[in-house]
């Protein structure tokens, strides 16, 4: 994750329902795991390949580790929302606590309710406060957990150095100590009601997450330039759509092929793109452009586009349109990330999700393409957009 602004914590893999119910996100992710010791394996898991060069060949597959990135992340994000709703344990005599605590006596079957005499609530929110007391504390424990996750995979554009200082491993302490809270939390209630105030505080949380539209906050000042010259070119990102095209129709691809890390790069600048052009599209339209008016940008162009793709461009504004009427931008960056895990595994896709990540790859080809032509708008001024978005 490039070009992202620093210091900056909000969710990006939590469902609607799960981020007005961080319980029911802890319940995903724990459910089948009765103890905390089987689910850290996720966590130790990542850590091995991190400082052990090539052990990530060692499992199924990457898309096994990258699952396991993927739940411990969610993991954070919950937390992080329980953190901020259950302030209330900090003065109990004064505010009533955001959640009403109902746990199953195992005994004899029964519920029973309890209040601020809940002393290990009290005492296990006072750690999590801790634990996310710094402001951007969720960026940072989901930064160094996909530092160690990309690192582990090993991508050719960093070099290896399977080091692990003090910092790394008070971080990892943290971590630990986070998600062996959480799972406590969780096992110890069965049912948890939200308090009003706690609802409003989620409520606002899923409409800062709404209004962001974007996945990421990225840096003001990145754009398309920035992504060519800093990031990713066009042809980086056209070879990682071939190879990701033979990863889906190989089985047992990474087991002769290395560096899957480069696919983790690659696919984080493809969603900049996605997101980046359905702004595009948004802003176009109320800026009133003509959707059907005329393109005249180089004919190189067109021919790169008929080479990926097998298609004819002429209007890239009605393309654009037609994509994002077809399925809205979050069902692309759903496809997108189910299509990044069907690429890291080692099994070949059904012929109904095939179908599925062909158009998904060629859509992609097309926003490449489009990162050139998007200069040849008609009646703007080629550096209007680029110097006002993004």
């Amino acid at each position: 994750m490039q070009h992202l602004e620093q210091d900056q914590s909000y969710i990006t893999l939590l469902s609607n329902r799960e981020i007005l119910d961080p319980f029911a996100a802890l319940h995903s992710e724990f459910c089948n795991h009765p103890t905390v010791t089987t689910y850290l394996d996720r966590l130790f898991d990542i850590v091995t390949i991190t400082v052990r060069k090539g052990y990530w060949r060692m499992y199924e597959s990457p898309a096994t580790l990258y699952r396991s990135y993927l739940s411990i992340a969610r993991v954070l994000e919950a937390g992080w929302l329980l953190s901020k709703i259950m302030s209330g344990y900090k003065d109990i005599a004064k505010n009533s606590l955001p959640y009403e605590f109902r746990y199953r006596d195992s005994s004899f079957g029964k519920y029973h309710d309890d209040n601020a005499q809940y002393s290990f609530s009290e005492g296990a929110n006072i750690l999590l406060e801790g634990l996310y007391m710094e402001e951007n504390a969720l960026f940072g424990y989901r930064g160094d957990l996909h530092r160690m996750f990309f690192e582990g995979l090993e991508p050719s554009e960093y070099m290896w150095f399977g080091e692990f200082d003090r910092l790394s491993s008070c971080m990892l302490d943290e971590l630990e100590a986070l998600i062996c809270l959480l799972h406590h939390l969780y096992s110890s209630s069965c049912y948890r009601r939200i308090s009003k105030n706690s609802k409003k505080l989620l409520a606002e949380e899923l409409l800062a997450a709404q209004k962001r539209q974007a996945r990421y906050l990225y840096e003001k000042s990145y754009n398309l330039h920035k992504l060519k010259a800093e990031s990713s070119s066009k042809q980086e990102l056209y070879d990682a759509l071939a190879a990701a095209r033979s990863a889906l129709v190989k089985k047992d691809y990474w087991k002769t092929h290395g560096e899957p890390g480069n696919m983790l790069l690659r696919f984080d600048d493809l969603l900049f793109l996605m997101e980046y052009f359905h702004d595009y599209l948004s802003q176009s339209k109320i800026r009133g452009m003509d959707i059907d008016g005329n393109w005249n940008y180089p004919d190189r162009f067109r021919l790169e586009i008929y080479h990926h793709t097998g298609r004819e461009l002429s209007n890239p504004l009605l393309y654009l349109n037609e994509q994002f009427s077809r399925r809205n931008l979050e069902q692309w960056r759903s496809l997108l990330d189910a299509c990044l895990d069907a690429v890291l595994d080692n099994a070949i896709p059904d012929s109904r999700q095939m179908e599925q990540y062909s158009e998904l790859l060629e859509f992609l080809c097309v926003l490449i393409a489009l990162i050139d032509i998007i200069e040849y708008e008609p009646y703007n001024d080629p550096q209007e957009y680029e110097e006002n978005n993004y």
